[in-house]
């Protein structure tokens, strides 16, 4: 979905960048495990992508900052600067959409530094003659690198927090890289994944949720529902193997983040 995604993603319209991102929720889904009712903001986390409609934006400031920086008849540059009449009108383009994009960067009004091309450009032979001493000479203001630009991009389009405490909680811990175990079973994370969202079958107020026969109790202590929070913090008749996993009665849900080895070896007892 990004294979030039600048030449004709601007002129999208809303509905469409929502049909683009429902495709990426169904391999998010693939991907983590994650059953159809999962909150799409628990598949993001799991798998560290953001929605389409920021992938989107992402991309088109990029290949800004890409533009800015090339040489003046470098075909990105040349589209960067150039007014065309749109036929359709109430559409937005690449260039009108990266300028409004643009204005939250922090380093929008800096002097960025320049792409070299040091061979024969496919469109035209070209060869800069800028050179690091004449693109570093700018007076006083830093100059922006490139990777620099790519960090504050990724700052500033960001999706939203989760909507739900719960989910905050539990996210907010959870590194994608730092919490990923590399010897975990594909079985064994999609277990975690489920868990950390709240929608595991083998959690009866959800299972309930799905099939209304089944009760929403516990049926362990029976005395209250059986979600995530109960099982895993409240539940009286866990409370010795709670101690014996994790040392503690008094469990965190961010153990479901930070500690997963050990969540694993609750849940499968």
């Amino acid at each position: 979905m990004d294979y030039a995604a600048v030449a004709w993603q601007p002129w999208l319209s809303a509905t469409n960048l929502d049909r683009l991102d429902r495709i990426q929720n169904k391999a998010l889904r693939v991907i983590s495990g994650q059953l159809i009712s999962t909150p799409l903001e628990a598949l993001r986390a799991e798998t560290n992508i953001q929605s389409y409609h920021t992938r989107s934006k992402h991309l088109a400031v990029i290949a800004m900052e890409k533009a800015i920086r090339s040489s003046p008849d470098h075909p990105k540059a040349v589209t960067l600067n150039t007014t065309i009449k749109h036929r359709i009108k109430g559409r937005t383009c690449w260039r009108s959409l990266t300028k409004i994009l643009t204005e939250n960067l922090p380093h929008q009004h800096q002097p960025r530094s320049p792409i070299l091309s040091f061979g024969t450009p496919p469109w035209k032979y070209f060869k800069t003659s800028l050179t690091t001493t004449e693109s570093i000479n700018t007076g006083q203001k830093t100059i922006v690198s490139m990777s620099q630009a790519r960090a504050a991009i990724k700052q500033v389009f960001i999706d939203p927090p989760p909507s739900t405490e719960r989910l905050r909680e539990v996210y907010h811990h959870f590194d994608y890289r730092k919490h990923m175990v590399k010897d975990l079973s594909r079985k064994q994370r999609t277990l975690l994944a489920r868990l950390r969202s709240g929608h595991h079958h083998a959690l009866k107020a959800y299972h309930h949720r799905t099939d209304p026969d089944i009760s929403p109790t516990c049926p362990t202590c029976g005395e209250a529902d059986h979600d995530l929070i109960h099982w895993l913090q409240e539940c009286k008749a866990h409370e010795d193997l709670r101690n014996e996993v994790f040392g503690t009665t008094k469990a965190s849900r961010k153990w479901l983040s930070t500690r997963p080895l050990q969540v694993i070896s609750f849940a499968e007892r």
